[in-house]
């Protein structure tokens, strides 16, 4: 989904053909905590990749895994399959990710999305997750993002990004998340970050990213599990 923001705001794309039909990318992120949707799902540093697929014709497959690096073990892994179509300034990403937790007790589950993005100075995007197996219920976001261009005589291309994202959940996600029977606005992010060109279809990205749960009950719930419901996540990625 990152890349696929990151192409619309900015026209970058990265990977290599493969019989000159489908391109390949592969990224690899180092994150200070990895905290998903609000919530933090390691307490320490985590390292995770992703490795795509993707067609001409707008199809794509994804494989990304997470691990946690304070117990050195994989904890979750997603499979995605997907299309994107691109039309003027409106871009569109849907499909099915199907969410696996090696090494934890968590089960299983899956959602389908829906993705819509605008161009413009903004970037103003619209995206849906509604999980069929677990939750029975939908995660929605409204973001923004703009991307500046780096002109400096030692970096060969560079950009800054900026982007924002309110997120509100329905009353049967935050049942099965949360214990809690009521929809909500459920949280906020803010990020900046520096992405560089280093040539050879190959490009470095370090972001800052604030994360707060917004619903004051969602906060109750998470803070007497022994999680913050603010955090500040620094991230570096290598994509090629």
């Amino acid at each position: 989904m990152g890349v696929f923001l990151a192409a619309m705001c900015s026209g970058a794309v990265l990977g290599d053909e493969v019989g000159q039909t489908v391109s390949t990318a592969l990224d690899v992120t180092f994150v200070s905590r990895y905290v998903w949707r609000g919530i933090p799902q390691t307490t320490r540093a985590a390292l995770q990749s992703t490795l795509s697929l993707s067609h001409p014709n707008g199809i794509g497959l994804s494989f990304w895994a997470s691990s946690d690096l304070k117990v050195g073990r994989i904890t979750e892994t997603d499979y995605t399959v997907n299309y994107v179509w691109n039309s003027g300034n409106i871009g569109m990403n849907a499909g099915f990710t199907y969410y696996a937790f090696p090494n934890t007790p968590f089960a299983s589950t899956s959602e389908a999305f829906a993705d819509l993005r605008f161009g413009g100075r903004l970037c103003p995007s619209v995206s849906i997750y509604y999980d069929v197996d677990e939750a029975r219920g939908f995660y929605a976001t409204l973001g923004v993002g703009r991307a500046w261009p780096l002109s400096r005589a030692e970096i060969r291309s560079a950009s800054l990004n900026v982007s924002g994202k309110l997120s509100f959940s329905s009353a049967a996600y935050n049942h099965f998340w949360f214990g809690l029977d009521q929809a909500a606005l459920s949280d906020l992010s803010l990020g900046a970050g520096v992405s560089v060109d280093l040539g050879s279809h190959t490009s470095l990205q370090t972001s800052l990213a604030y994360s707060a749960v917004t619903d004051g009950a969602i906060r109750r719930v998470l803070r007497s599990a022994g999680l913050d419901p603010n955090n500040l996540v620094v991230s570096i990625t290598l994509s090629r």
